[in-house]
Formats: structure tokens, C-alpha cells, sequence
């Protein structure tokens, strides 16, 4: 049995992302059951004819044909979103720069954190391997537009925002 023959096991709707059984492989698993298993960090893993993918290169292949030959980024940064218009190919920096902000700092922005000495927010962006200083704000939020207008100029479409667009207003935006 090779690879191409997932076909006859699974189906996969490009419009949820979401992939079912379509013949019976146990006891366990009926035609029309939903497949995969997620994992703790949000990635959905398919098991089938003994080997384990990762939903999102399947999905990949089930709609081009091939497995993508290069890493598939979450466009939304949610790993378990598989719909095939939140998929996009990247390279590994490019998929980098599409994270979330980091766990346990002390901005809830990205690119923001809070300079105690001086109780102001500072902002700083990583691009091609070096971080850099964008200045200290009064605001979290002008620190945060301030991060979004340089990561959207220095990483284009695979920057992650905080915004929704790096020319939004900060005062029409809740926090």
C-alpha cells in the first residue's frame, strides 16, 4: 500500500479543514467518523496505514497533489484551523515570524513588554536574526501600533499584528 492510497481511507473538506473516515479500518472507526487526534500544542495528527501526518501537509496534498516541499504556516496561527485558505507555504524564518506573543510576558502584545526601571512600555521586532529597539511608550498600545507598523514593514503578509492592519487606529481599538 502506498502513500497516494490515504485517498481510500480518507476525505477531506477544503472548506473545514476537516477530514473523515471513508471505509472502515476497525472496530472503532466507522465511514463518515471524523479522523485525527489532536495533539496538546493545537496540531491535528492523522494515523493511517501506520504512518502519523500532520493534518495541515495532508490537507496540502489532498488539494495540490504533492506534499509541500517546504513548511506549511497557519495564516490565523491556529494549528488546528486546516481549511486550505488558512494555509500557505513558507519557509522556516518566515513561519517563525507568524507566532504568538510569548507566554508570560508582561505586555499582552506582541513585540511589547513593560521597562520597569522607568514604567514605560518598549517595543522591539526580530528581523533576519537580530532584535531591534523601536523605542519606550508611555501606552502598551502606542508600543504595540509601534511594533505592528515595523513587523508589518520588515515581514510583510507573515507578520503577526496585534492589530488587525498596521494602520488602525489605536484609539478605535478595545483593549
Amino acid at each position: 500500500m502506498g502513500f497516494h492510497d490515504i485517498r481510500d481511507y480518507l476525505s477531506y473538506n477544503p472548506e473545514t479543514g476537516d477530514f473523515h473516515w471513508v471505509k472502515t479500518i476497525s472496530n472503532r472507526v466507522k465511514v463518515g467518523d471524523k479522523a485525527g487526534s489532536m495533539r496538546p500544542d493545537g496540531y491535528c495528527l492523522h494515523r493511517c496505514m501506520g504512518k502519523c501526518y500532520y493534518a495541515h501537509r495532508l490537507a496540502w496534498w489532498f488539494v495540490y497533489g504533492e506534499m509541500p516541499p517546504a513548511e506549511i504556516d497557519h495564516i490565523n496561527g491556529n494549528p488546528s484551523d486546516n481549511r486550505i485558505a488558512n494555509l500557505r507555504l513558507a519557509t522556516h524564518a518566515e513561519n517563525h515570524k507568524n507566532r504568538k506573543p510569548e507566554v508570560g510576558s508582561s505586555s499582552r502584545y506582541k513585540g511589547v513588554s513593560l521597562f520597569a526601571r522607568t514604567g514605560r512600555w518598549k517595543a522591539e521586532v526580530v528581523g533576519n536574526g537580530q532584535r531591534k529597539h523601536l523605542g519606550y511608550f508611555d501606552t502598551e498600545l502606542q508600543a504595540a501600533k509601534a511594533y505592528d507598523l515595523a513587523a508589518f514593514a520588515l515581514h510583510g503578509s507573515f507578520a503577526r499584528l496585534n492589530f488587525h492592519s498596521p494602520s488602525a487606529s489605536v484609539e478605535t481599538i478595545a483593549p
